[in-house]
């Protein structure tokens, strides 16, 4: 078993074992910060909440231009460059070129900010954010050897020496500047350790002198990656900064804790997407058996998030509660309805991913450009009357648009369809006695948790009665798993 969990075998045991380390890391990781979070929200109150958040949004808009993409090049290219180490050592060059020419545009930006609240932490975030693109630039040499087991103690590290630090700093001076340098000191010390480990393991490429002609080459090999980053940002992200210009900070601290609930459900097939990827990489000419497996992860996929989607519905008013109180009240209606999101975007990071791996981003970028072109258009329209649930209009209308034309194209790549149908459409029926339930236990006060726990039974229970053939296979691998124990 401890061989299943620290060595690549096979492409299969690969992803089991990347997905069982990132699955730790980000659930230790995230308990620690999900707590660490409520009580800043709660201790800030809505609109200190949101002067922190839009500057997190802000800064990620000026640094999303310090990754044009390196680190998802590095992954996909490392093993097919083994001969040739000169050519990652000329993108280690560039991404620290990079990292230093957006430090001085982000130092620009500064002047032209109004709001003393927000200057009063900016170059706090802007350091925090040159930390982790650092930091997760190292990470992609370890990802490339698939060890996700680094990903997963350097998250830990950094979720529990933020929280720690963020609790005593916070507490001792009642300042957004205490909340912000905590982050920073859980970056820096993750980043270090990162560092030292990769520097031992010898997995990390030194910078390589470049010419204007390698610059060239890597940034346009690289450019579609960048562009790609560019408008799922605008997608996910502008809406906050539209936001606070159209309606206040006090606008955005209520939709970020929607947002937050959303990041933090995002998290549960992150793992399994990011072990999925160095693996449809590695496939990348074996169309059918990218098919075979885009089949499964899909299904897989639309398993936790179509009941996830309703539940999160349904509980919306419950969930805010529990991890805001009341103050952020006026959360529940927008939550309740950006909750059907879910389904569309868990399908989204995968099929993006697979497009990626089959070098095709260049079409898939046109496909995402012109939703978050729709995005903005529709928040311009809907925002100034109707505040956050003009947000979450445009987000449900341009990410759906952004889902059927991007499976419209990997069907074209890939020659036939990958999807299987019928796997979705059970999920979506057994979902119902799901929701059927969850709505009977709200009516008589149970409390969340135990309705979260029934509802999951439910829904268990319902896919063993219909013979959902992807549980059924779930189970007979635990069952060998633990018959070798």
């Amino acid at each position: 078993m401890i061989k299943h969990l620290t060595q690549n075998v096979s492409p299969m045991q690969t992803i089991f074992k990347n997905t069982f380390w990132l699955y730790l890391g980000q659930f230790l990781s995230k308990c620690i910060k999900y707590y660490f979070i409520i009580w800043i929200a709660r201790f800030f109150g809505p609109h200190d909440y949101g002067v922190f958040n839009y500057t997190l949004y802000l800064l990620g808009l000026v640094f999303i231009f310090s990754d044009i993409g390196l680190g998802t090049l590095i992954i996909r290219e490392y093993h097919a460059r083994k001969n040739d180490p000169d050519f990652i050592g000329k993108v280690v060059t560039i991404k620290l070129a990079l990292v230093s020419i957006v430090s001085l545009v982000s130092v620009g930006v500064y002047f032209f900010l109004k709001d003393p609240e927000i200057k009063q932490i900016y170059f706090l975030i802007s350091a925090l954010f040159i930390l982790g693109t650092v930091k997760d630039f190292l990470l992609s040499f370890s990802r490339a050897h698939n060890r996700m087991e680094v990903d997963c103690i350097t998250s830990i590290i950094d979720a529990a020496l933020t929280s720690v630090i963020g609790v005593a700093l916070v507490s001792y001076f009642h300042s957004l500047q205490g909340l912000a340098a905590s982050y920073v000191l859980g970056s820096l010390s993750s980043l270090v350790f990162v560092f030292l480990l990769l520097r031992i393991k010898k997995y990390v490429i030194g910078p390589a002198r470049v010419t204007i002609s390698n610059i060239a080459h890597i940034v346009t090999f690289s450019f579609p990656f960048l562009f790609n980053a560019i408008v799922i940002t605008l997608l996910s992200e502008i809406s906050i900064i539209m936001l606070k210009v159209m309606k206040g900070s006090t606008e955005v601290g209520y939709y970020a804790a929607d947002l937050k609930i959303l990041q933090m459900i995002m998290l549960i097939p992150g793992p399994f997407i990011a072990a999925l990827f160095p693996v449809l990489s590695r496939l990348r000419e074996q169309r059918d058996d990218i098919r075979i497996i885009l089949k499964k992860a899909t299904a897989l996929i639309s398993a936790l998030s179509i009941p996830i989607s309703i539940g999160l519905s349904l509980l919306s008013y419950e969930f805010i509660i529990a991890m805001f109180d009341t103050a952020y009240l006026p959360s529940v209606q927008p939550l309740t309805y950006i909750s059907l999101l879910i389904p569309i975007l868990y399908l989204l990071v995968i099929l993006d991913d697979a497009l990626i791996s089959l070098n095709h981003q260049v079409q898939n970028m046109k496909y995402t450009s012109l939703a978050a072109a729709l995005n903005i258009c529709l928040n311009l329209i809907f925002i100034p009357p109707f505040g956050m649930m003009g947000a979450v209009a445009g987000a449900i209308i341009s990410q759906s648009l952004n889902l059927f034309l991007t499976l419209r194209l990997l069907r074209k790549v890939l020659g036939a369809s990958f999807l299987d149908t019928s796997a979705h459409i059970r999920y979506g029926l057994a979902s119902v006695p799901m929701a059927l339930t969850v709505l009977a236990l709200n009516s008589i006060h149970i409390p969340l948790i135990p309705i979260v726990c029934v509802g999951a039974a439910t829904y268990s229970i319902m896919l063993a009665c219909m013979k959902d053939p992807y549980m059924l296979k779930g189970l007979l691998l635990l069952r060998k798993s633990s018959i070798k124990r």
